[in-house]
C-alpha cells in the first residue's frame, strides 16, 4: 500500500446518533485506519452523540437531500443499459426509497473524492450506494452491510398484500441493484437466508460476519452502581432493557409483562434509551401503576455500567439483526430473556443455551420467563465467554480481509 497516497475508502452511514449499527461503523473505521487506508465517513445526517468518537484522521462528508424527481432521474441513469432494472426503477414507490433522495449528492461525492470502495450500511443506503457508483464511476467497488430483518418482513407483506405487484416490483428492484454490488455482508445467518430466499440473491455473493462488539483486551468492570436501585443492599430485583423508545423495541408489551409479574413478585425495571414513544410508555407505566418500579433513564453512553449490576436483561424487540446490547449483557455475565424475533437473539443465545427465548408477542410467557430468570442461577462465566466470542478483533479481521480481496479483484 502506498503510504504517501493510501487508497481511500468511504464508509456510508445514516447518522452519528447512538445505536448498534453506528458502533459497528466506528469499529470498522478504526480497523481501516490501522490497515493504512484513508477513510471518509459519509453520512446523511452528521448530528449525533457519537460524532465525538469519530477519529480525527477521518474526513466527515455530509450529504444533501434532493427532490424526489431529481433522485428518480439519477435512479434511471444508474439503470441505463439494464432493461429490467430500468423498468423496476420506474415502478418502485418513492415512499419505499426515501433515502435515495441522497443519491445525487453521493454520486457527486464519489466523482469528486474517487474512493476505491464504498462500504454502505443499512438496506436503503445500500441501494443508494450501488446506484451512485453506477451513475458516475464504475471502477469504485461497493460492499453492502445488512443489519436488519427488513426483507423477512417484506416476504410477509408480499404474502398478505392486497396489491402484491407493488411489493413484487420493489423486491425485483432490490434484486437488480444488490446483484450489481461487489459483495454483500450480513450480520446474522438469518438475514442471509432473507436475502437468498426473498430476494433470490446468490449465496456465494453473501458472507455473514457477526458484529464487532466486545473488546477482549478489556473486561467489563463492576463500577459503582449508576442507579440507586442497583445497590447491593436493595432487596428488590432489577431488570434492565436497552434501546430506543421506538415502536420496534416493543416496550408496551414489556410494561404489560412486568405488571403480570408484579402479581407474583415485585421487580423493578430500568429502561435505557430515548425516542419518540416516551410519552406513550410513560402513560402505560402510570396506567399499570408501576411508576415506583419503572425508570426511563434516557440515553446513556455505557449501558454495561447498568448491565453489570442488573439481575436480568430483557429484550422485547419485534425485529433485530444481531442485537449488540444482548451480546454486551452476556459479556457482563447478566442473565438474559429475549423475544425469539427475526433474527439475532436465537443465534446469540444459541437456541436457548445461554438465555431464555420467548415466543414473539406472548406477554404471559414473557412474564413467566422473567420470573424464572430472577429465580434461576446461571453460569456467569459461561455467559461472559459467550459474549466475548463476538469480539471486535475477530469481526474486524474478517471485514479487512474481505475489503482487501474486493479491492484486489477490482484492481
Amino acid at each position: 500500500m502506498n503510504v504517501d497516497n493510501p487508497p481511500r475508502i468511504a464508509v456510508y452511514h445514516e447518522h452519528l446518533r447512538g445505536g448498534g449499527a453506528t458502533q459497528v461503523v466506528l469499529h470498522i473505521i478504526n480497523g481501516l485506519l490501522d490497515k493504512g487506508y484513508a477513510v471518509d465517513l459519509v453520512v446523511n445526517d452528521p448530528a449525533g452523540e457519537y460524532r465525538t468518537r469519530v477519529p480525527a484522521a477521518v474526513h466527515i462528508e455530509s450529504l444533501v437531500q434532493s427532490s424526489q424527481e431529481w433522485a428518480r432521474f439519477y435512479m434511471l441513469r444508474a439503470a441505463s443499459g439494464n432493461f429490467q432494472r430500468l423498468a423496476r426503477s420506474v415502478f418502485v414507490s418513492h415512499k419505499q426509497l426515501d433515502k435515495l433522495r441522497y443519491l445525487p449528492s453521493l454520486s457527486q461525492y464519489i466523482k469528486r473524492r474517487k474512493p476505491v470502495l464504498v462500504l454502505s450500511n443499512l438496506w436503503q443506503l445500500a441501494l443508494t450506494a450501488v446506484s451512485a457508483r453506477d451513475v458516475c464511476m464504475r471502477s469504485t467497488a461497493v460492499v453492502c452491510i445488512f443489519h436488519s430483518a427488513y426483507f423477512h418482513h417484506c416476504a410477509e407483506r408480499l404474502a398478505n398484500a392486497k396489491r402484491p405487484a407493488k411489493w413484487r416490483h420493489f423486491i425485483d428492484y432490490c434484486n437488480q441493484v444488490y446483484t450489481a454490488a461487489d459483495f454483500l455482508i450480513t450480520v446474522s445467518h438469518g438475514i442471509t437466508s432473507d436475502l437468498v430466499d426473498t430476494l433470490g440473491l446468490p449465496p456465494e455473493k453473501i458472507r455473514t460476519i457477526y458484529n464487532p462488539v466486545i473488546d477482549t483486551s478489556q473486561a467489563f468492570l463492576r463500577s459503582p452502581p449508576p442507579h440507586s436501585w442497583l445497590k447491593d443492599d436493595e432487596q428488590i430485583p432489577v431488570l434492565v432493557a436497552v434501546g430506543r423508545l421506538s415502536p420496534e423495541k416493543n416496550y408496551p408489551e414489556l410494561i404489560e409483562a412486568l405488571s403480570i409479574l408484579h402479581a407474583r413478585r415485585r421487580a423493578r425495571l430500568i429502561i435505557l434509551g430515548e425516542g419518540s414513544e416516551r410519552k406513550t410508555i410513560e402513560k402505560l407505566i402510570s396506567d399499570y401503576e408501576l411508576s415506583d418500579d419503572v425508570d426511563l433513564v434516557g440515553w446513556v453512553a455505557e449501558p454495561s455500567d447498568y448491565l453489570c449490576h442488573a439481575d436480568s436483561f430483557v429484550l422485547t424487540s419485534h425485529t433485530e439483526g444481531l442485537s449488540i446490547v444482548l451480546i454486551e449483557a452476556l459479556a457482563c455475565g447478566c442473565a438474559a430473556v429475549a423475544y425469539d424475533c427475526p433474527h439475532g437473539p436465537r443465534e446469540i443465545l444459541d437456541y436457548g443455551r445461554y438465555g431464555q427465548l420467548v415466543p414473539l408477542g406472548d406477554v404471559n410467557a414473557l412474564a413467566s420467563a422473567l420470573e424464572r430468570s430472577l429465580l434461576s442461577t446461571w453460569d456467569r462465566q459461561a455467559l461472559i465467554a459467550r459474549g466475548r466470542s463476538f469480539s471486535i478483533e475477530a469481526s474486524v479481521t474478517q471485514y479487512m480481509t474481505l475489503i482487501h480481496d474486493v479491492i484486489e479483484r477490482r484492481a
